[in-house]
């Protein structure tokens, strides 16, 4: 039973009371009790049909009185625009918006970040890679490619391409590239790989200097055999070891070696038209038919990516995006910086966008009230009042009654005894 029908059988019942006690007191006569008991069913009749009166008067027209009743859909327009207001420039205020968002900690959310959230937002990339490259389909991709390829790619000039990425990357890059470029030498003559090709070439230029007639009657003349001329192991460690300590002095900025080769390398690139022919080939056998079908084909093959230690089926190309999302997303939480220059952009854009569309707010709120007819805007009051204002109604007869029964006490005991008979004695 919801409170409009317990306000409705208050009612009735404080009716069928005032009624009770009219016959009791016509049956019985006047006396102290039928008197009380009226009292109080008539000022709680009196209450609750008040308060009925007035709560009906918000929605309608109690007993068709149209005096300052239809509250709601007399003042419906107002009602809107006080809302809408309201919710725009009070409740969802620009200042008050910017305030939350200024409050948010971006940052620290990211660097308190569970091993279970950072499984989940994988998880979330993984999912998002997945979708992004199964709504592209293979054969819609392949067609972009070929269709990128006869719009741009036979157009451009590879030379020209290449000798402006080149540029650009060295010009600005330069000392990196040197570092990384000497750094991968040292790391080649560290390894096993690098030490045998060492290894194999002094071996062969061995061969070829002792290998003559005249080197062979001479080393027989002095008992000597190429073994004992030249021992490769010690020669290959001596060389990577110097090679190695040469290597270490170009990373100086100021190395003359180093110097000449940065000169080397940019004059290489801005002679790179020469190879024009060359490039153009490597552009159109990169480019041609089969390779692109091939490489295609290569991407959106199945391949297994393990995550949240269990295993699932995607494309290349989506384990590929995977990896890239995910390598970003760890860069991130691992670059404190990085992290807070996010918040910050994050939150800039977020206030510029409330501070430009700040408006729509009141207009959403509007236009969704103005959807509603006069029965509907009453429901949707009601639906969020609707309670209390029934409970008004029961309140209404509850305090009528005790009310009723207060007068009756001060009317019986006070004023008929002694301020009537003082009232009528002064006049």
């Amino acid at each position: 039973m919801n409170y409009k029908n317990k306000a409705n059988l208050t009612l009735i019942g404080v009716g069928i009371g005032f009624l009770i006690a009219l016959a009791i007191q016509y049956w019985v006569g006047k006396n102290f009790y039928t008197e009380m008991l009226m009292a109080v069913m008539e000022a709680a009749l009196v209450g609750g049909a008040a308060d009925w009166f007035a709560i009906t008067a918000i929605y309608s027209k109690p007993l068709g009185v149209s005096y300052h009743t239809e509250i709601v859909p007399r003042n419906r327009e107002k009602i809107i625009d006080s809302l809408s207001n309201f919710v725009e420039n009070d409740l969802l205020s620009v200042s008050s918006l910017e305030s939350r968002i200024d409050k948010i900690k971006l940052g620290d959310k990211l660097n308190n970040l569970s091993d279970k959230k950072k499984a989940y937002v994988e998880q979330k990339l993984l999912d998002a890679s997945n979708y992004f490259v199964s709504s592209i389909g293979k054969e819609h991709f392949q067609n972009f490619i070929f269709a990128l390829r006869e719009k741009y790619i036979y157009k451009l000039n590879a030379s020209e391409l290449v000798k402006s990425a080149a540029e650009n990357i060295y010009e600005s890059k330069n000392s990196e590239i040197l570092n990384f470029a000497i750094d991968s030498g040292i790391g080649f003559l560290k390894s096993e790989k690098g030490i045998k090709y060492v290894y194999d070439i002094i071996y062969k230029i061995k061969q070829e200097k002792t290998s003559g007639f005249l080197s062979r009657i001479g080393l027989a003349m002095m008992g000597k055999t190429e073994d004992d001329v030249v021992d490769i192991d010690v020669l290959t460690d001596s060389f990577v070891e110097k090679a190695i300590e040469k290597l270490e002095m170009l990373k100086q900025e100021d190395n003359y070696y180093r110097k000449d080769l940065d000169n080397a390398i940019k004059n290489y690139i801005a002679n790179i038209n020469k190879y024009e022919g060359e490039l153009e080939s490597i552009k159109n056998h990169i480019t041609r038919d089969s390779n692109v079908e091939a490489l295609i084909e290569k991407l959106f093959s199945t391949t297994t990516v393990e995550i949240c230690n269990k295993e699932k089926d995607i494309s290349n190309a989506a384990s590929y995006l995977f990896a890239i999302f995910k390598k970003i997303f760890y860069s991130i939480l691992e670059n404190e910086k990085a992290i807070y220059g996010i918040e910050t952009t994050v939150k800039k854009a977020v206030i510029k966008l409330i501070d430009s569309k700040h408006y729509v707010i009141g207009k959403m709120v509007r236009d969704t009230l103005n959807e509603f007819d006069n029965d509907k805007l009453n429901a949707f009051i009601d639906d969020k009042v609707g309670d209390d204002l029934q409970w008004i109604r029961i309140n209404g007869s509850v305090v009528g009654s005790f009310a009723g029964f207060i007068i009756f006490l001060i009317v019986y005991f006070v004023y008929n005894p002694y301020i009537a008979p003082f009232i009528r004695g002064l006049f």
